[in-house]
């Protein structure tokens, strides 16, 4: 009988489908760990962020009203906001018990004429459906100088500077804007899942427009619409420095 010096190349290909299929597997497996690590440290960051600030909550809308037109402010300042269009409660995923769901065509939160002044801090979660969202929020709709999500996942102090945010379509990200002045420059820090990113400053006035919150599009939508879901949106009037926020 004729012995065999080695492996056939059909068994060498099956050998290497095994490793590459055992190689994919682990692959998976790791990417779902480090993402399911990137949302609890997110969750820890939010959770320690809103207690620290809590003496400071301007707004604070949780949306676990689950079905009705009106959104309730949980700050005690009563700016309960009106559902308009086609805005869904009940993602199945969100990091209360509800989320609000907008189509990205006729959906808008309005809520009520405000009194904000600096600094701020703009807190929320948002599943976008795409990774350069456009419309989650907006404090003036069609004034100058208002703090805004405007462009493809931008957001800025208009007429000063702006971020792009550049974040993952159709998973959740925990996203904290502070809105400041140091007497000189408007200035934009903001955090990712509780890491800080990169922020922007650049001379102008410490003006900015706050005359109603809305959440959902920009300018009343002519300048476009979110379509994606938004959670446990909150604002805070903050004296907290940068620094003691990224010890959280």
């Amino acid at each position: 009988m004729k012995q065999r010096n080695g492996f056939t190349l059909i068994e060498l290909l099956m050998v290497f489908a095994v490793i590459a299929l055992f190689a994919s597997v682990v692959l998976v497996s790791l990417q779902g760990s480090r993402g399911k690590a990137s949302i609890a440290a997110a969750q820890q960051f939010d959770s320690q962020l809103r207690s620290t600030l809590g003496a400071y909550i301007f707004g604070n809308w949780r949306f676990e009203e689950g079905s009705g037109s009106v959104v309730y402010d949980e700050s005690g300042n009563k700016y309960d906001g009106s559902i308009n269009g086609g805005v869904l409660y009940g993602a199945n995923d969100a990091f209360l018990s509800t989320a609000l769901s907008f189509n990205g065509t006729d959906s808008s939160v309005q809520m009520p004429a405000m009194s904000a002044k600096l600094p701020l801090i703009i807190v929320f979660w948002a599943k976008p459906i795409t990774n350069s969202p456009v419309g989650m929020f907006d404090t003036a709709p069609n004034v100058v100088d208002t703090l805004r999500n405007y462009g493809s996942g931008y957001v800025e102090w208009q007429n000063g500077c702006g971020v792009p945010i550049n974040v993952t379509a159709n998973k959740w990200v925990h996203l904290a804007f502070v809105f400041r002045h140091d007497g000189i420059n408007r200035i934009i820090e903001w955090y990712k899942d509780g890491k800080a990113q990169t922020g922007c400053s650049a001379p102008a006035s410490n003006s900015f427009a706050w005359t109603s919150l809305r959440l959902g599009d920009v300018n009343l939508g002519s300048d476009g619409r979110y379509e994606g879901s938004l959670d446990n949106f909150a604002v805070y009037n903050s004296t907290f420095t940068v620094s003691q926020i990224q010890k959280l």
